[in-house]
């Protein structure tokens, strides 16, 4: 399901969020509110999250990314980076979210 695919994310974003939080990182999850957005919640709450999860519903059509999605055209990337100015700063998988984080809080 979507919520056991994504557990290993919640441990990395919750690491960043932790470490990199005072110097200006602020994790966000947008999670799509589909038909398993009750589970979604559930699961959230059993969590310690120490970052922001968002469930970002569709518009128009059942099953449609919602705005969010579709503002940051969040697509095959898991992980977009975004800047101080809401601007899309980078796009990032897994294995270099952390250098790309390290590189955007340099900036």
């Amino acid at each position: 399901s979507y919520v056991d695919v994504h557990v290993q994310w919640i441990r990395l974003l919750n690491i960043l969020q932790e470490v990199y939080g005072e110097k200006g990182l602020a994790c966000l999850a947008i999670c799509p509110a589909t038909e398993e957005a009750e589970a979604i919640r559930r699961h959230i709450a059993e969590q310690s999250l120490s970052y922001s999860v968002g469930l970002d519903r569709a518009t128009s059509v059942v099953g449609a990314k919602g705005e969010t999605s579709d503002h940051y055209a969040i697509g095959r990337y898991p992980f977009i980076l975004i800047n101080s100015a809401g601007e899309i700063a980078g796009r990032s998988w897994e294995h270099d979210l952390e250098a790309n984080v390290q590189t955007l809080l340099a900036d």
